[in-house]
């Protein structure tokens, strides 16, 4: 396989009959770029990202696995755990004051959150939800690394009626906080990261000093189409844990999150919960899947192609492709990270591949391409038996 990239690191992996870790196989992985403008060390699999959304699919696995101990089910109402989200209030344009704002009817469920059918977006991604920062006084909060207070918003529709990306898995973070009466940090280590060998994975890089070393640096895309060296837009010393966009992992790491998912028998999660994972949570007809196929701009950062965005559909934590799209085949499971992440996995096949740069901003043309052309090689690759 050949791919021509100066910013990026791609691993493929496969997943046998797996109740045995010898019995994955990693088929792929190529590295390319340095670990920072300044130090022109090659980077690797073993150097750590910020994963940002990638963050979602570690919140998700927690969650289900406080469902799985009978801690709380999927289609309860949360407001009992967390009472910030008790009788929330939708946002409305009005013509004479810019917004409303409705006592929504919907109670918010953990179903809902799983799958952004909550309401709760981003305050930085919404003209309405930025007039009400503003009308507060107020500028977005999404990246202040406060969850609690950047996250306490008004919904833009009644909760399970449509679908809005944002901050329903930061949410859900809080809430497997609270059923466990543990930090998220230290849920994720003793419950994900542990079980599963993950060595230099974290939430919170003040308390892994040993793994900065490890942090590749974060670049924009000019203008002019250089590369500029930027800090992280989300503050390494944020006091809480983020379930929505605190991961900080190496590509070696999350590659084992992936290949968890493609096993009979995974270690994190019992079968039929990665099952329901991989599970259509509404389908075609309803207002949930009328709103997810408007986001025609996240179907193009997820596979890589235009091809619009009829054949999807969302499962728990990410992305299902429905029909095959000319970069990935029906079955996958699939979601990204801001910098230009993207990852998917697909049991029928037994693949799963990560597709890593440090690099805004979201949703860059040339890294959607250069991630379109490792899914498309990954599956030529794959039926041609190789």
């Amino acid at each position: 396989m050949k791919l021509s990239c100066e910013e990026s690191l791609v691993s493929l992996t496969k997943g046998g009959s797996p109740s045995l870790p010898d019995d994955t196989e990693i088929l792929y992985s190529q590295c390319h770029g340095t670990k920072s403008a300044e130090i022109k060390e090659q980077i690797t699999l073993d150097d750590a990202f910020r994963g940002f959304s990638c963050t979602k699919l570690i919140t998700t696995i927690s969650v289900l696995q406080c469902v799985e101990k009978k801690m709380i089910g999927l289609d309860d109402e949360v407001e009992t755990i967390m009472p910030e989200l008790k009788d929330p209030e939708i946002i409305l344009p009005d013509s004479s004051t810019s917004f409303r704002l409705e006592r929504a009817k919907n109670k918010i469920t953990v179903r809902h959150l799983l799958t952004h059918t909550s309401g709760i977006s981003y305050d930085a991604m919404h003209p309405l939800l930025v007039a009400w920062r503003q009308s507060r006084g107020e500028q977005p909060l999404v990246m202040s690394g406060r969850t609690i207070e950047a996250f306490s918003l008004p919904v833009l529709f009644e909760p399970g009626t449509s679908w809005v990306y944002g901050a329903s898995l930061d949410w859900a973070g809080v809430l497997v906080e609270r059923l466990s009466n543990m930090k998220l940090a230290t849920y994720m280590e003793e419950h994900v990261f542990r079980p599963l060998g993950l060595t230099n994975t974290t939430l919170h890089i003040t308390e892994r000093p040993d793994m900065r070393k490890l942090l590749a640096q974060m670049f924009l895309r000019t203008e002019e189409g250089k590369l500029a060296p930027i800090p992280s837009p989300y503050p390494e010393d944020a006091q809480e844990s983020s379930g929505g966009m605190g991961l900080i992992t190496t590509t070696s790491d999350f590659v084992k999150v992936l290949t968890d998912l493609l096993k009979d028998n995974p270690v994190l999660l019992k079968a039929e919960s990665v099952t329901e994972m991989f599970t259509p949570q509404f389908h075609q007809g309803t207002s949930q899947y009328e709103g997810l196929i408007k986001q025609e701009a996240l179907h193009k950062q997820l596979t890589g192609d235009d091809t619009g965005s009829p054949g999807v559909a969302f499962g728990l934590g990410g992305m299902v492709i429905k029909e095959d799209t000319p970069n990935l085949p029906a079955k996958c499971l699939t979601w990204n990270g801001m910098p230009n992440i993207g990852w998917f996995v697909n049991r029928e096949s037994g693949l799963g591949a990560v597709y890593v740069s440090q690099l805004l901003p979201a949703g860059d043309s040339k890294s959607a391409k250069l991630l379109g052309e490792f899914w498309r090689q990954v599956w030529v690759d794959h039926l041609a038996g190789r």
